[in-house]
């Protein structure tokens, strides 16, 4: 069974088991979470765990209204959907579940999840005018979905954004002062490192849905429509930013690693001068480049280039946290819980665990954060770019996890030397395909 046929029966079944969920419910101001167990599914694992556990048990023992939370490890995202999915259909979903966009889309189908805006703007339980606008806007509205009425399906307890990983020792050499801002510069660099003899290249990619749309953005476009509903991946931005990686392809200066995280490695051992990825993934360039065949070197991380005539930009993303329906206590508990877990405090704490961005503005001001920025300086480095340029996100739809895979396929056929606006066509008209599949 094909995957998009297999979300689909699942929606039918997640329908049909949940039709009953969202009853009439009491008003939450006058909900009583005394008392209440509830269950949190995430991802994170090994040190990331232990300190989630630390932190729940603090919690535990210090809520005014002796909530109890449990945290269970599920495994990857996609371990958690299929999970999710069961969950929903028997009726014993958790109380705060970890998910992308495209996830909560799928389970909003089945009217599964709260609105956490009833929440955020109780009287009651919710955020101050001064504690909303302490969230960085692009973070604060990426889980707000036009296509079920602009409800808040998820909470942001951090985020992460595409960025450009280069080595600046070598870059000098080649007679440049810091890294390309515009995709022509790019190509100049990557072409003057590349050196069959030597065994070094420009440009180490993979397949990456969310690189190729940064590249798109960074090149004035958008791979959503403006209403939120749609798809637009046949733009003059995609075929341009297709066309580009062909030619560098083409022209002996870019390549893809056999390996996983091959990428990675030839950046450590300075045999690629640039790659691409998410900014989470510092800390392991940090480790990589360290233990270095060639020893440590100087690089850094900038914004994606630009076309002509566009303002730097960055793709934003990062796994939410959803509040499925399951009892009002259960729910102002979980939501208690986040509003908790996204403190300020708590916050740089995690930046120091993880290494991903806060979602508020004033962790820079906690003396953790502090110093994880003066120990760290390739995250700062990071953090600075966040705060100078436009910021987007891709789409929210529940197509988008088959979206994501044919945009991968278009990159692959662009590079094995198919026709670019041919490839972006057929992309285009796959993507609507998948779009009216789940209406």
């Amino acid at each position: 069974m094909s995957r998009k046929w297999f979300y689909l029966f699942m929606l039918v079944m997640l329908v049909l088991s949940t039709s009953g969920i969202a009853g009439a419910q009491e008003s939450i101001e006058d909900v009583d979470p005394t008392g209440a167990t509830i269950v949190w599914w995430h991802n994170h694992s090994q040190h990331r765990e232990e300190w989630i556990q630390e932190k729940i048990a603090q919690f535990n023992a210090e809520n005014e209204w002796g909530i109890t939370v449990e945290a269970l490890y599920q495994g990857s995202y996609d371990d958690i959907r299929d999970k999710m999915n069961a969950a929903i259909q028997s009726g014993d979903t958790p109380a705060l579940v970890v998910s992308y966009q495209n996830d909560q889309a799928f389970y909003q189908q089945a009217n599964a999840l709260v609105n956490i805006d009833d929440y955020i703007n109780s009287a009651k339980w919710g955020l101050t005018e001064e504690e909303i606008a302490d969230y960085y806007p692009v973070f604060w509205k990426q889980d707000v979905h036009p296509a079920y009425d602009n409800q808040r399906l998820g909470f942001p307890p951090n985020r992460s954004m595409t960025v450009l990983y280069y080595n600046m020792d070598w870059l000098e050499k080649l007679g440049y002062d810091g890294p390309p801002t515009d995709w022509n510069t790019f190509s100049e660099m990557a072409c003057a490192a590349t050196d069959a003899d030597a065994g070094t290249g420009g440009y180490a990619f993979y397949d990456s849905a969310s690189n190729l749309a940064g590249m798109v953005f960074s090149r004035g476009g958008d791979i959503g429509t403006e209403d939120g509903l749609g798809y637009n991946l046949n733009a003059p931005e995609m075929i341009a930013a297709l066309q580009w990686l062909q030619d560098l392809v083409n022209d002996g200066c870019a390549y893809t690693p056999s390996e996983r995280y091959g990428d990675q490695a030839d950046f450590a051992n300075q045999r690629v001068l640039f790659t691409m990825g998410s900014s989470s993934g510092i800390p392991f360039y940090e480790s990589a480049v360290n233990e270095g065949e060639k020893g440590a070197f100087n690089w850094g991380v900038a914004a994606f280039p630009t076309g002509e005539g566009v303002d730097p930009v960055v793709n934003v993303y990062g796994g939410s946290i959803t509040i499925p329906k399951t009892t009002p206590e259960q729910q102002l508990a979980a939501w208690l819980f986040l509003k908790w877990f996204t403190g300020p405090a708590l916050q740089a704490e995690w930046v120091e665990i993880s290494g991903y961005f806060p979602t508020r503005a004033s962790t820079v001001d906690e003396p953790v954060f502090q110093a994880y920025m003066e120990a760290n300086p390739h995250y700062a480095q990071a953090y600075e770019i966040l705060g100078i340029v436009n910021h987007m996100y891709e789409p929210q739809l529940i197509s988008y996890t088959e979206v994501r895979d044919l945009m991968d396929q278009a990159s692959a056929r662009v590079v094995q030397g198919e026709n670019v606006e041919e490839v972006v066509t057929w992309l285009q008209e796959a993507a609507d395909e998948a779009v009216a599949e789940f209406e």
